[in-house]
């Protein structure tokens, strides 16, 4: 059984009834105890997973970081490997696993929006771009954090387009658009959810990712009536699942 311990709150695994037979290779343990970053490196945990923000906070007990995580310095998962921590980004590998084994030819032409908040919009988007997507737009309502992600994005891989917008932004893009990542939670935005429904700033046949599908089912069910290509969030923590699980 290998532990995980969750700085923040992480609930997915211990309340999907999808992921009971991954759930049984886990011990979960939950920061109950308010630890530190410092008190939490120092437990030996094999796997951390890390919240939105959460990685800036163990920052400073890193001497060294691989090239992708010091370009982007965030990370959602901390992994264990000999006698040091690895950061990792491994959601949005799990993302980009998950759809390519469903859809081989996913179309890197035609442009993928991205509608999350800073961590994940900017790990994503360093996914896709190093995958060959000529253009990424990236929604949310933070202006400072699309201009940081841009900049971050263009300074490390050539020949990308990032291009930032607000929520409310989404639905005047035209209908070019053939990858749709959700991660951001309808309360941040209620009307402008509400207006995702329509997807009419996609193609025909696009893909939709929705991870929060969990907690708001009614874009995933809109998504399926409108015939896209569609994942839940439950598809997606299989994969995030099964890959921390096969770590050595």
């Amino acid at each position: 059984m290998k532990k995980i311990f969750q700085f923040s709150p992480q609930p997915e695994l211990l309340q999907y009834e999808e992921l009971a037979e991954l759930k049984s290779s886990f011990e979960v343990i939950t920061n109950e105890q308010n630890l530190t970053p410092q008190q939490v490196l120092a437990q030996d945990f094999k796997i951390i997973e890390l919240g939105a923000g959460d990685f800036e906070k163990f920052l400073p007990y890193f001497s060294a970081l691989d090239v992708k995580v010091s370009h982007l310095l965030v990370a959602d998962t901390l992994v264990r490997q000999g006698s040091i921590y690895r950061p990792m980004n491994i959601l949005p590998e799990a993302v980009y696993s998950t759809v390519t084994d469903k859809v081989p030819k996913l179309k890197v032409s035609e442009p993928a929006v991205v509608v999350a908040d800073y961590d994940f919009a900017l790990a994503m988007t360093y996914k896709l771009a190093q995958s060959g997507f000529l253009k990424v737009i990236i929604a949310n309502d933070d202006v400072q954090s699309r201009k940081k992600i841009k900049s971050i994005i263009q300074q490390f891989v050539f020949g990308v387009e990032v291009v930032g917008i607000s929520l409310e932004e989404l639905t005047e893009l035209d209908s070019t658009n053939g990858l749709l990542i959700l991660n951001l939670r309808k309360e941040k935005n209620p009307e402008a959810h509400e207006s995702i429904t329509y997807f009419n700033f996609l193609t025909p046949n696009a893909v939709f990712v929705d991870l929060q599908s969990k907690k708001e089912e009614s874009l995933i069910e809109e998504a399926r009536r409108a015939e896209l290509i569609v994942f839940s969030e439950a598809e997606i923590l299989k994969t995030k699942y099964a890959t921390i699980l096969e770590m050595k």
